[in-house]
């Protein structure tokens, strides 16, 4: 998980969690799998779901956790 602001290469244009455009001043949420959201959207969405909400990865495998430490972390959040 990794945030960028002001990306011009952006390939998305739409935050698939709050469905708003992209703007150039947007700090961005990018995970593993390159998929991209809204900071706040992504922080907000990690709060309830740990995985990404486009393909539905899970966070866990991308920040190398076990699954019984994935689970862990679901019930944390």
């Amino acid at each position: 998980l990794y945030f960028k602001t002001k990306d011009k290469g952006l390939c998305f244009l739409t935050c698939a969690v709050c469905l708003e455009d992209f703007r150039t001043e947007d700090e961005l949420g990018v995970l593993q799998c390159r998929h991209a959201f809204h900071e706040r959207c992504l922080v907000k969405w990690l709060e309830v779901r740990c995985s990404c909400p486009m393909c539905n990865n899970p966070i866990s495998a991308a920040l190398g956790l076990t699954d019984s430490q994935g689970h862990l972390l679901d019930e944390l959040l």
